[in-house]
């Protein structure tokens, strides 16, 4: 398990939740998430507005597969 902190340098792969919509927005190609359970609520929404649906992975975690900008 990885905790950040705000002292912490972010790992290349993990994008901090300020930096998602621009980040998001800048990929050429499709992104999957991963979350907790906890967040299903913000990945349905963030999956909605992109037209995508989100998937069980497993009970404790779900993802979507969210088409870059401007579709497939």
């Amino acid at each position: 398990m990885y905790c950040m902190n705000r002292d912490s340098k972010w790992p290349k792969r993990i994008v901090p939740l300020t930096d998602f919509d621009g980040w998001v927005a800048s990929r050429k190609t499709p992104v999957y998430l991963i979350v907790h359970k906890s967040s299903r609520d913000t990945l349905e929404t963030i999956a909605a507005a992109r037209g995508s649906t989100v998937q069980m992975l497993s009970p404790e975690f779900f993802g979507a597969q969210l088409p870059p900008p401007g579709g497939p």
